[in-house]
């Protein structure tokens, strides 16, 4: 989950950079019980949508998120900018092993 939650943060520095044309990004983590919430938002002013380039990263960041059990929502803020917020769950999804017999 660790290394997930760097490539996120990675990638969604690049998205609120590229769609929100402001001075730099806030990268907030808050820990729950249970999760790790993520925020990365730029609020800047709106820049011009981004012209179809063929990237993956908004794609990639989802599919990162959902293989850990996590969600991932991306867009446009209401007054301007961009953000990337996604909730990490804090346990694995591997199955448990049993305990070896003493």
């Amino acid at each position: 989950m660790d290394l997930t939650a760097c490539r996120i943060i990675q990638e969604a520095l690049t998205h609120v950079t590229r769609h929100g044309a402001g001075q730099g990004a806030d990268v907030r983590l808050a820990y729950e019980r249970t999760r790790l919430l993520i925020s990365v938002t730029n609020d800047g002013t709106p820049t011009a949508p981004a012209a179809a380039d063929g990237g993956f990263g908004l794609m990639g960041m989802r599919e990162r998120a959902h293989s850990v059990g996590g969600d991932l929502r991306a867009g446009p803020r209401p007054g301007g900018g961009f953000e990337v917020t996604t909730a990490l769950p804090l346990h694995s999804l591997a199955p448990e092993e049993p305990e070896a017999a003493a």
